[in-house]
């Protein structure tokens, strides 16, 4: 599957623009702070929250038990398997 397919599916799982960009830096580098990804993408700290709260609601994205609050990506293929089923 291509980059572009990849994007494409997420899109048509209801992510925006910033949070397939968000999903894909963190799928790709691994476990990651907000602020970290927020400086990483250009995207305000505030709106950074945001996004990663509302992925986490959806369940694209995990957190680790340390401080600060560290997430990380759910493997696309648990996303794939999920929207087949």
């Amino acid at each position: 599957m291509s980059n572009n397919d990849i994007i494409q599916f997420l899109r048509n799982l209801g992510l925006s623009k910033r949070e397939t960009d968000v999903y894909l830096y963190l799928s790709k580098s691994g476990v990651s702070s907000t602020s970290f990804v927020a400086t990483r993408l250009k995207i305000e700290r505030v709106q950074a929250y945001r996004i990663f709260k509302k992925m986490q609601e959806k369940g694209f994205i995990t957190t680790t038990l340390e401080r600060p609050t560290r997430f990380t990506a759910v493997p696309f293929e648990e996303l794939l398997e999920s929207y087949i089923n």
